[in-house]
């Protein structure tokens, strides 16, 4: 009888600690959040992060740490946070440079093994420095297809969005530019401002100051529709390059994420502080004065959009031979 009561008794105390489990589980964040940002100081994905991530700080009494960890195109860390706790403390500042990360041999997941929270995405557009002698974009494609692989246009990292879209202009807009990589926009804006490139493809919103400052020169956007902000109206390279019509469509997005098998309730509360801190006039007016579209897409949205995504960035850089592995390894149709 002694015996079976203890029994009982370790059952009863098993049973009370399950039930606390979730409750431990559930009260999160129980240390400092790491924010690993993939692409360098100053541009857009570093931006959103700072700023969504300072307000989950402030409104839920937290303490959150930014880091800006470039390299392989994003893959490092992708791999940091992939190989973290799954505890919501590690956390990976993204944007749609995830696309390419598998086919490019830089990091075996896709966004689909994510919960993936979009804060916003910017238009690109294409400038050159005050001082140039190409006045429009029709001048600038002139004298590209006259000195071919000569004239030069900056963006990001290679396989970021800016990167891909030069690419398209290229395959699609047969325009033999030369395509030079930085380790971010804002270095890439600095290297035009410096005199190390002809021309820049960024979101709109990473030139804007400098645009309103007069010291950078919009001729076109890479979108799909005219553009028009601040009284100035871009249209698209389309409309000089009329075989971009059969492109397939990239976006810019940004955003953050943490593995999608981390605990259901981390991932509730994860989710619950960024769609309070994505509604905030603060960061509703960072996205503004960005030229931002706000998204907010929570995971189940952005699953599905961005799996699309995945097959149109991955295939067309298969198509190019850019690529180490097929799409097809990772289970990505084509579109």
């Amino acid at each position: 009888m002694r015996r079976t009561g203890v029994m009982v008794g370790i059952l009863v105390g098993f049973v009370a600690g399950l039930a606390v489990l979730p409750a431990l589980a559930a009260d999160w964040p129980t240390r400092p959040v790491q924010v690993f940002v993939w692409a360098s100081a100053g541009g857009d994905t570093d931006l959103m992060n700072r700023t969504i991530w300072g307000i989950v700080e402030e409104q839920l009494k937290a303490t959150v740490t930014i880091s800006n960890t470039t390299g392989a195109g994003g893959g490092l860390a992708a791999s940091k946070v992939w190989g973290a706790r799954r505890d919501g403390h590690s956390v990976l500042g993204a944007s749609e440079m995830f696309h390419p990360l598998p086919v490019v041999g830089a990091h075996p997941t896709t966004t689909k093994d994510w919960d993936i929270f979009v804060i916003g995405g910017g238009p690109g557009i294409i400038s050159v420095r005050s001082d140039s002698p190409y006045r429009s974009f029709n001048d600038l494609v002139q004298a590209i297809k006259q000195n071919p692989g000569k004239v030069t246009m900056g963006h990001g990292p290679p396989t970021c969005i800016w990167h891909v879209k030069g690419l398209v202009l290229q395959k699609y807009g047969d325009l033999p530019v030369k395509l030079v990589p930085y380790k971010g926009s804002s270095p890439a804006i600095t290297g035009l401002l410096t005199g190390e490139i002809d021309s820049i493809m960024t979101s709109l919103g990473e030139q804007f100051e400098f645009i309103r400052g007069g010291r950078l020169r919009p001729l076109i956007t890479t979108e799909r529709d005219p553009l028009e902000y601040d009284g100035v109206k871009l249209l698209p390279a389309r409309t000089v390059l009329p075989g971009l019509d059969k492109a397939p469509e990239v976006f810019q997005w940004l955003g953050t994420a943490i593995p999608a098998d981390t605990p259901d309730d981390v991932r509730a509360k994860w989710n619950d502080a960024l769609k309070k801190a994505f509604a905030s006039p603060k960061m509703q007016d960072v996205l503004k004065r960005r030229v931002m579209q706000p998204m907010g897409w929570e995971p189940k949205v952005s699953r599905e959009k961005l799996a699309q995504a995945d097959s149109v960035i991955m295939w067309l850089l298969h198509d190019l031979k850019l690529t180490v592995h097929s799409p097809e390894t990772f289970g990505v149709p084509k579109p």
